[in-house]
């Protein structure tokens, strides 16, 4: 379980991270920053904000569920394999799907 907490909470780290170029971006300009005047770099944080964001959600709904089992059944014991298993599995899902979109060529970046 503190394995689990442990991801959560690097991943909420890295969801803030991501916002770094959002704050510069407006204390500059036209609100255009320096970090988002080149595509690359927008194609980048889009993706990694898109996917951080679905992973945090993921990840948080797993915690929940996992809490709603032990109140539901107070006397069971959750293998502790679960909490790796489950994002791996969700993480292989993910990354499949992220391939094959990508090698169709049917992303939109926002």
């Amino acid at each position: 379980k503190q394995w689990y907490q442990r991801r959560v909470r690097v991943l909420d780290a890295v969801v803030c991270l991501t916002l770094v170029p959002i704050s510069e971006s407006s204390f500059t300009e036209k609100r255009r920053g320096t970090l988002f005047s080149t595509s690359e770099f927008c194609w980048v944080w889009g993706f990694l904000w898109s996917v951080l964001s679905i992973l945090s959600v993921f990840m948080i709904s797993v915690l929940s569920v996992s809490r709603l089992i032990l109140l539901l059944f107070p006397l069971k014991i959750l293998p502790p394999t679960l909490a790796r298993l489950v994002p791996a599995l969700y993480l292989l899902f993910i990354s499949g799907l992220l391939c094959f979109l990508l090698s169709a060529q049917h992303v939109v970046v926002y």
